[in-house]
């Protein structure tokens, strides 16, 4: 199927108090760009190696860069762009021809130049950051979202952290390159440059065309949900961050006229985000920036918030912030993604993936659920096949004991 272009925009949803995230808890690593070190560990029973064929040293970055490390644990083998983005009224989008309709879900990504991974796309671009099979994936999606884990700015101050991402407001169109409609910007790095560089961040997505969701110039911004109706059917997402539960909002915190993000610092700002988009929808997707880094099974926070998320209404949850992938679970007949990983953000060999939510409007419903096995190797994705496809399914099974998953990825609730 291929992608309808269409103007985006988003419904006002819901006022709330709300926090903002914390460090991206990394450990540093001085290594230079294309360095054969992987910067993060491969899990037991796993291999570095794929079948396809790695990068030549000519794709590598030339430049000696930081690069970031990811500590994992060892697992045993097993918008019309002059619109506002707070417009009320919701997106019409088309079936494929087949009358369904596929929402494809990625993890991180960084274009900051001043790390490997994000001077290797900035340079290379989406064509050389990407095989051809995952850009048709992501370009051929009815809907291609990712977490945009940086600011499109050249202003503003660095707040006080270990690591802080940016990037010129010109790689935007790298975005459009892949096939991106729709940002997620509920993380902890979207606010790394002060207001100032999330207000230009909000004002590059919209001049490109691209949707946001999770920030925004104010609370009611921050927390709206995206909402798309496909004949008829009505489709909310919700994007939110909540990296620690605090007593207070941190300063990155969007407030009634104050920018920031959607931070549920508290679990009950996000099942009130949920109930209030569930009600305006046929289905809600609530997409969590949460959980331990470098883990690959949940902690006891993303339990409770996917069990309140999806009693308030969320029909799936997809989430991120690990780096790494992690379970794949259920609470009742939601389906719970507890991490994409990194799809192109460290210097490193490791697995990643994403997931197809295919639709059939015209029942109202979810016909598959499908993750799709890959692999960043040298600073770019490539779509795996054959025995290492095999494998990271095994391993993602390993993780998994709630679901099924086949040998094409599906995913089924028995």
């Amino acid at each position: 199927m291929s992608k309808h272009p269409v103007s985006y925009r988003i419904g006002r949803i819901c006022r709330l108090f709300v926090t903002a995230g914390i460090c991206l808890c990394l450990a540093a690593c001085g290594a230079p760009a294309g360095t054969a070190s992987s910067g993060a560990a491969v899990p037991s029973g796993s291999s570095a190696s794929s079948g396809t064929p790695a990068a030549s040293a000519a794709e590598t970055s030339a430049e000696a860069l930081p690069v970031i490390t990811v500590i994992t644990e060892t697992v045993e083998d097993g918008e019309d762009t002059a619109a506002e983005n707070t417009a009320a009224e919701n997106t019409s989008m088309p079936s494929a021809a087949d009358g369904t309709f596929t929402i494809t879900f990625a993890g991180d990504i960084l274009m900051d130049p001043g790390y490997s991974a994000g001077d290797a796309l900035t340079k290379r671009g989406a064509e050389g950051s990407f095989d051809e099979e995952a850009l048709s994936i992501m370009r051929d999606a009815d809907l291609f979202v990712v977490n945009n884990e940086f600011a499109f700015t050249s202003r503003g101050t660095a707040v006080s952290k270990q690591y802080n991402f940016r990037t010129d407001p010109k790689n935007a169109q790298i975005l459009k390159d892949m096939g991106a409609d729709l940002v997620t910007l509920g993380n902890n790095h979207t606010y790394d440059y002060g207001e100032e560089g999330l207000l230009d961040t909000l004002d590059t997505l919209k001049a490109a065309g691209v949707t946001y969701i999770g920030a925004g110039k104010d609370l009611e911004e921050a927390s709206a949900p995206a909402v798309y109706t496909i004949g008829g059917f009505r489709i909310s997402l919700v994007n939110a961050e909540s990296i620690l539960f605090n007593s207070n909002p941190p300063a990155q915190c969007a407030l009634e006229g104050k920018p920031g993000t959607f931070d549920c610092y508290r679990p009950e700002m996000l099942f009130e985000a949920v109930r209030k988009a569930k009600a305006e929808s046929d289905y809600c997707i609530a997409v969590l920036h949460w959980g331990s880094e470098g883990k690959s099974t949940p902690n006891e926070k993303q339990f409770t918030l996917s069990r309140g998320a999806a009693e308030a209404g969320a029909d799936l949850i997809i989430g991120g912030h690990p780096h790494v992938l992690q379970t794949i679970g259920r609470v009742g007949a939601v389906p719970v993604v507890y991490s994409l990983g990194n799809y192109l953000f460290h210097s490193g060999t490791y697995d990643t993936g994403v997931i197809q939510a295919v639709f059939r409007p015209s029942e109202k419903r979810l016909e598959s659920l499908r993750f799709v096995p890959m692999q960043c190797r040298n600073m770019k994705v490539f779509t795996l096949s054959g025995s290492e496809k095999e494998r990271l399914l095994k391993y993602m099974r390993s993780l998994s004991p709630e679901v099924q998953i086949d040998e094409d990825g599906i995913i089924t609730l028995p």
